[in-house]
């Protein structure tokens, strides 16, 4: 991942879209370059905090390997323009931690073990980080990396019922079945953090945007599952 302020060179790169990762705030892309492999970290990675940290101190950084490079134009006559820079380099690691440490904070809080052997996140598709089970069914927490998204999800085990998808917010026409009542309620009444609640053969999937959705909120959005599933018929 390399963010860099804009220049004549960075500009011709752009015109070319060779690697660009906008994250859709304006006044920070119109400043910086974002080349991010997968893109949706790298969005994920640049948060409010962070993207005003770079618009103040008009420095890029680059993370590579385990490494994080930061560079300070000139020879600085005081102290206090590297000290910035530090700061600013701290506040870029503490939320890669956060981001690296969220999907252990979710499996934990919904009383999931990893998936042995630990590997790393595919860079296209979906990993499988935690499973586990939970009021006789299995759990399982998946990190998904498509494009310029991050998505996780949750997946329960359900028995039987019919294939479907249905999108957050009022209730639109669909080519993939038409989501039982319990879904529709979810996708009407859930936070903006639910993108996406599917059902499959034996499982029910909810996709929530980004690498940290709250904790508390995706076990209620799990546990409204449960028990609108509980029972050995098809979900409801």
């Amino acid at each position: 991942m390399r963010v860099e302020p804009r220049t004549v060179l960075t500009a011709i790169a752009r015109r070319l879209a060779l690697g660009e990762a906008p994250t859709g705030d304006g006044a920070f892309d119109a400043a910086f370059r974002v080349d991010s492999r997968p893109a949706g970290v790298g969005r994920e990675l640049l948060d409010a905090r962070t993207r005003a940290l770079a618009l103040d101190s008009e420095e890029g950084f680059g993370i590579e390997g385990r490494a994080l490079t930061m560079k300070c134009r000139g020879l600085p006559e005081e102290a206090a323009p590297l000290v910035a820079m530090v700061r600013y380099g701290r506040a870029v690691v503490e939320r890669w931690v956060e981001l690296a440490r969220a999907p252990a904070e979710l499996a934990a809080a919904l009383g999931l073990g990893p998936v042995e052997p630990r590997g790393e996140l595919a860079n296209e598709g979906a990993t499988r980080v935690a499973q586990g089970a939970r009021r006789g069914r299995e759990l399982s927490l998946s990190v998904r990396l498509e494009g310029a998204r991050c998505v996780t999800v949750v997946s329960v085990g359900v028995a039987g019922g019919a294939p479907f998808a249905r999108d957050r917010g009022p209730a639109r026409a669909s080519g993939e079945g038409e989501a039982p009542a319990y879904a529709q309620a979810l996708a009407e009444g859930a936070p903006p953090v639910l993108a996406r609640a599917v059902g499959e053969a034996g499982c029910v999937s909810l996709e929530f945007e980004g690498l940290a959705p709250e904790p508390e909120e995706v076990g209620r959005l799990v546990e409204a599952v449960f028990e609108a599933t509980h029972g050995s018929g098809a979900y409801r």
